[in-house]
C-alpha cells in the first residue's frame, strides 16, 4: 500500500487520504478501500531491523529481474554519494551534522546512496545520523553494493565514480586491490594544491585545461595517479570563483584520483557524468519522499525509504522493459510519479458526491511507434508490471 501511495505521487503519508476514494488502487491491492492514514503509520512502526531486511531481500529479486530485462549483464559503472536530510520533531537515531550550504542547529539523517550510472537503476541505501562522518563503513557498504550487481560481471568491467565521502587510504588500497576501475573525488589538501598549479595542463575545451599527475598523500603507502581540471579565471563568474580554489589566472575546479588507463580529460568527463547521480537523489527527495520522514522510528523510516528506492526503481525500470531494448543507453528514459492516478475515468456516483474513479483497465495494446499513443499506454503497463513484478518478487521472498 505504502508504495503504491508512493509510486503514485501521493508523498507523506497524511495525503493518502486522497485515495480513499480512488478506484483503481484499492481493486489491484485487492481491497474494498485504501487504508486509513493512522493504519498506514501503524504499520510502519511494526518493522524493525529483521523486516527491513526481508524488505530489501524483495528488492534485491526485483533488482537482478530488472538487470536481466534491461540486459545489463556485463559491465557496470556503480555510482554512491551522500546527502543531508533536515528533521523537524523528535526521530530516532538523527544528530546535529554538516549540512552544505546551510547553517543550522537541527538534527538530520545523512544517508548513503549508490545506483548503477548506465541506468540509473539504485543499488541500495543506508540511512545513518547526520554527524556520522562520511568515510565511516563506507567501505562496507561499497562492497555491498558491488555485490548486488549480476554475478556475470567481472570486477574488471566495473567502474566506479565516487563522490569525497570514499576519498580514503583504506577505501583507495581495497579499490586497488579488486582491481576495479575508479575516479574518486579528492580532497584539496594544501599539498595536493601546490602539486596542482604545477602541474603541466593541456587544453582539451574552449577555456579548459587538463593535467594528469603521480602525488602520494599524506600517510598513504605509494603515490596514486590524480587529474585536475582548471579554466581561465576571467570566464569564471565571481560567485565560482569565491567557491572554487584559484591562484593567479587560473580557477581549479576539482582533483580526481584514479587508476583508469584514459587521457586526463577522458578521465574527467567520465566523471562528470557521475551528474545523474545527483539529479537521482534530487528525484528521490522530491518526487519519491525521500525527505518525507513519516514516523520516529529509525526502523520505520529506514523502511519507508526503501520502499521508496522501490518506486523509484519501477519509475526507472518500466520505460526500459518496454521501449529501450537493445538501446545504447537508458539515461534519458523516465517515468514520473503520479503515472497510477492517470488511467482512470473521473465520474459521480447517485450516493455521493464525490469523484470516482473506475477501476477498469483496457489490456495493454502493441507498442506503436506514434508519441501520442506511446505515451496513452503508458500508463496502462506501468500498473501491470508494478503489480505483477512486485508481487511475484514479495510472494517468491515469503517461499
Amino acid at each position: 500500500m505504502h508504495l503504491f501511495a508512493i509510486v503514485a505521487g501521493i508523498g507523506r503519508v497524511e495525503n493518502t487520504q486522497s485515495l480513499i476514494h480512488n478506484g483503481l488502487i484499492p481493486p489491484l491491492l485487492g481491497l474494498p478501500e485504501f487504508p486509513h492514514r493512522d493504519t498506514l503509520r501503524s504499520f510502519l512502526w511494526r518493522f524493525g531491523s529483521k523486516e527491513l531486511r526481508s524488505v530489501v531481500t524483495a528488492h534485491d529479486r526485483l533488482r537482478q529481474e530488472l538487470f536481466h530485462r534491461l540486459g545489463l549483464l556485463h559491465r557496470a559503472i556503480v555510482d554512491a554519494d551522500t546527502t543531508a536530510l533536515l528533521t523537524y520533531g523528535h526521530q530516532e537515531g538523527v544528530a546535529v551534522g554538516f549540512v552544505p550550504k546551510k547553517r543550522h542547529g537541527q538534527p538530520s539523517y545523512a544517508p548513503i546512496l549508490s545506483s548503477e550510472g548506465r541506468c540509473g537503476l539504485t543499488l541500495g541505501m543506508e540511512l545513518r545520523a547526520g554527524n556520522v562522518h562520511p568515510t565511516t563503513g563506507a567501505l562496507s557498504f561499497l562492497n555491498q553494493m558491488l555485490d548486488k550487481l549480476p554475478s556475470s560481471i567481472a570486477t574488471t568491467r566495473t567502474r566506479l565514480r565516487l563522490d569525497g565521502a570514499f576519498y580514503d587510504r583504506k577505501i583507495i588500497e581495497a579499490i586497488d586491490q579488486e582491481r576495479i576501475g575508479y575516479a574518486v573525488s579528492a580532497k584539496m589538501t594544501r599539498p595536493l594544491r601546490n602539486t596542482m598549479t604545477a602541474a603541466r595542463y593541456q587544453p582539451f575545451a574552449q577555456g579548459w585545461e587538463a593535467a594528469g599527475f603521480t602525488y602520494m598523500p599524506f600517510r598513504w603507502q605509494k603515490e596514486h595517479r590524480f587529474v585536475a581540471v582548471r579554466r581561465a579565471a576571467a570566464l569564471e563568474p565571481e560567485s565560482i570563483q569565491q567557491r572554487l580554489f584559484t591562484f593567479k589566472q587560473y580557477t581549479y575546479h576539482q582533483a580526481l584520483v584514479t587508476n583508469l588507463e584514459l587521457t586526463p580529460a577522458a578521465v574527467w568527463r567520465f566523471y562528470c557524468d557521475r551528474g545523474f547521480q545527483e539529479l537521482l537523489l534530487r528525484e528521490f527527495k522530491g518526487s519519491y519522499t525521500m525527505a518525507k520522514i513519516p514516523t520516529r522510528s529509525f526502523w520505520a523510516n529506514a523502511t519507508y525509504m526503501e520502499m521508496g528506492l522501490v518506486g523509484l526503481r519501477l519509475g526507472l525500470g518500466f520505460p526500459g522493459t518496454l521501449f529501450a531494448r537493445g538501446s545504447p543507453t537508458l539515461e534519458h528514459l523516465h517515468l514520473a510519479p503520479r503515472t497510477l492516478v492517470a488511467p482512470s475515468a473521473l465520474g459521480q456516483t447517485r450516493q455521493s458526491q464525490c469523484p470516482v474513479a473506475s477501476c477498469k483497465v483496457s489490456p495493454p495494446g502493441p507498442v506503436c511507434e506514434n508519441s501520442n499513443c506511446h505515451l496513452q499506454g503508458e500508463a496502462n503497463y506501468l500498473n501491470r508490471f508494478a503489480t505483477l513484478l512486485t508481487t511475484s518478487s514479495l510472494v517468491e521472498g515469503e517461499n
